[in-house]
């Protein structure tokens, strides 16, 4: 009998072990570049012409979208955050690793940290 994927991935995660204290110091400056880009890409025309077209904006009963207002649903404010992280992103200095890996982790975390939130006066530590 084969494991489930949940039973695969709760083994996956109980096998997991801390990685060495230098890799997490370059994942948080890592999240910390995204979240910057995603701060000053929030207000860029880009990102108001997207919400437009898409319908997304919101109210204050709906998503926070940092730095730019609220969104309709949560799909929503990931795509304008993720959007947001890729706006003023210039450090395309890799050849291994072409592209902002961390913008659609980042945007998808913070929405979802966001919902798990039992107020969002009180915003979920990252």
């Amino acid at each position: 009998m084969t494991n489930s994927t949940a039973e695969l991935i709760a083994q996956y995660t109980a096998d997991s072990r801390l990685p060495p204290k230098d890799v997490i110091q370059q994942a948080k400056l890592h999240i910390a570049d995204t979240l910057a880009c995603i701060f000053a890409g929030s207000s860029s025309k880009t990102i108001r012409i997207l919400a437009e077209a898409n319908y997304w904006a919101g109210t204050p009963k709906d998503v926070p979208v940092p730095g730019w207002g609220y969104a309709k649903t949560m799909d929503a404010a990931a795509e304008l955050l993720g959007t947001a992280a890729h706006e003023l992103d210039f450090d395309d200095t890799s050849v291994s690793m072409p592209g902002h890996p961390s913008a659609p982790i980042v945007a998808a975390l913070l929405v979802t940290a966001s919902d798990c939130c039992e107020s969002r006066k009180n915003p979920a530590r990252l």
